[in-house]
């Protein structure tokens, strides 16, 4: 079986030949430890100051060749592509004002954040200064996209990131005014929630059109994040989820379908609550399945309707023993994988702190104990 292969049995509810594995995501500690050198692929702050210095073509040449090789070296099913910037989008480098701090040129103040290596907007400046100006695209934002399709497109299972707004729609890159909005949100969420599913309806009105060119460009699905909640919890409850997103979350699935294409479902928060909906909604996939959600009841009540990628805690990957490692992946390949529906992975995505022996030590369990007929001794 090729991985798309794989991947596409997996969503249908049969059993592959093993048990599909992959990430929406990983930082660039895992890539390079990996592929064996620096690289651009996720490398927060060090891929944005690049672009500031004009190293573009540096930058997307390494997202590239790294991309693929990290793919074929770890025979991950499944990966991400997105569009880069443009050659000819003009780029303003801020002003340095003080180490690891800049200035922009609305007179926002940008920080590095040195826990998660991010550079953040910590001081908003004048919403009356316009952006930059840019010239028609010449077409280059398609040039990593390109390159994964034609070097994979055939055998691995591609999706994409998309920005249709469903749920929280705030700023997360600005830290400033950040709960004053999102105060704004919940207030909105419990007196008016219709306007919202209205407004998210009247929003997706012909989606599909937007995402046939994607199909067309060689993926497989889209993936959205609109993160009803966080850790423990949804920000609101099943009755206000049901008048509020569920409209919106459904007529997103219609218009990705009707363009030929899945839906990955990605959603920081514990959905235990609303698992019924998600199935309602058509969802393919469902990802980013917290630690503390019952990944196992999942399997039970929505594993005929909706496929299930996780099983490793994404912390846990940080802190944790690979023999603790392991014992999570092989209770997720037992519990989740009879009959289909389950890709392995992270909770979220591999983050920087991810330490290499505990990745190592899920893919160990995935290659000697995921083939199908799965053991559940």
């Amino acid at each position: 079986m090729t991985p798309k292969q794989r991947i596409l049995t997996a969503i249908n509810k049969q059993e592959p030949d093993r048990v599909p594995v992959g990430e929406a995501y990983v930082d660039y500690p895992i890539i390079e430890h990996v592929i064996g050198h620096k690289t651009f692929y996720r490398s927060h702050a060090r891929k944005r100051i690049a672009l500031w210095e004009g190293r573009r073509d540096e930058v997307v040449d390494s997202q590239k060749r790294d991309l693929v090789e990290f793919i074929r070296r770890t025979e991950f099913d499944l990966l991400p592509v997105w569009r880069v910037p443009p050659r000819n989008q003009i780029v303003h480098q801020p002003k340095q004002i003080a180490p690891d701090t800049w200035e922009d040129r609305d007179g926002s103040i940008l920080q590095f954040i040195p826990r998660t290596e991010e550079i953040m907007v910590v001081k908003q400046g004048d919403p009356a200064v316009k952006p930059i100006e840019q010239p028609p695209s010449d077409g280059s934002e398609w040039e990593l996209w390109d390159h994964v399709v034609a070097e994979l497109g055939d055998t691995h299972f591609l999706f994409a990131s998309v920005g249709a707004a469903l749920g929280v729609d705030y700023n997360p890159h600005a830290m400033e005014g950040r709960f004053e909005r999102f105060e704004q949100w919940m207030v909105r969420i419990i007196d008016d929630p219709d306007s919202i599913a209205e407004q998210e309806v009247r929003g997706l009105q012909g989606f599909r059109e937007t995402m046939r060119p994607l199909a067309e460009r060689g993926i497989d699905a889209v993936r959205i994040s609109p993160d009803y909640g966080h850790g423990l919890a949804t920000y609101c409850s099943p009755q206000q989820f049901r008048r509020a997103f569920l409209p919106g979350l459904r007529r997103f699935c219609e218009e990705v379908h009707a363009a030929g294409l899945l839906v990955h479902f990605h959603c920081d928060a514990n959905m235990a609550e609303l698992t019924d909906q998600i199935v309602e909604s058509g969802a393919d996939i469902y990802q980013s399945i917290e630690p503390h959600e019952p990944i196992d009841r999942y399997k039970k009540e929505i594993g005929d309707h909706v496929t299930l990628w996780g099983g490793v805690s994404c912390g846990d990957l940080c802190t944790a023993t690979p023999d603790q490692i392991r014992q999570q992946a092989r209770f997720a390949i037992r519990h989740c994988a009879p009959g289909g529906g389950f890709i392995l992975g992270s909770s979220h995505n591999l983050m920087i702190a991810t330490q290499y022996d505990n990745f190592m030590a899920m893919l160990d369990v995935a290659r000697s104990e995921g083939n199908y007929p799965i053991n559940i001794d």
